[in-house]
């Protein structure tokens, strides 16, 4: 989802694969450039975590 100055995309995962899926989103938009960072996160019930992420889209 884009809005505003934002890029947000949401996860929903199992415990396991959260990190790796955010290690990989901070990899491709860098903190420093795109001001990247999990935005929200909630555990579901089965364990499963749905988080989003967010990041500056003026570089796209």
């Amino acid at each position: 989802m884009v809005t505003g100055p934002f890029a947000r995309e949401t996860f929903r995962q199992p415990r396991d694969e959260t990190r790796q899926t955010a290690r990989a989103f901070l990899d491709r938009w860098p903190a420093a450039a795109y001001m990247s960072k999990v935005e929200t996160w909630r555990e579901l019930p089965g364990g499963e975590i749905e988080f989003t992420m967010k990041r500056l889209k003026s570089a796209d």
